[in-house]
């Protein structure tokens, strides 16, 4: 059998371990995490709601935001700054 074999799938210490761990959690964990998470979804909204091009639509819960790219207004953009990723790159 080989190495690669051998570490392919869940490892079972730490499944074995993580039911505990997340039972025995004071429950202040949760409620903070969740405010944290809520906060930047609201920082992140409010910032890229600001960027022309750009429409955000709020995180309702999920791990993701999902963001419309106004893809017409970006053939108008001009880019400005010397950065080495532009280089080639040509508008339509």
């Amino acid at each position: 059998m080989k190495l690669s074999q051998l570490i392919l799938g869940a490892n079972a210490l730490a499944q074995s371990v993580i039911a505990t761990a997340l039972h025995n959690t004071d429950p202040s964990y949760y409620e903070n995490l969740n405010k944290t998470l809520h906060k930047h979804a609201k920082i992140l909204t409010e910032r890229l709601s600001k960027v022309p091009g750009l429409t955000v639509v709020e995180p309702q819960g999920a791990m993701y935001m999902m963001v419309h790219i106004y893809l017409l207004w970006l053939y108008n953009f001009e880019l400005t700054l010397p950065y080495p990723c532009y280089e080639g790159w040509h508008q339509p």
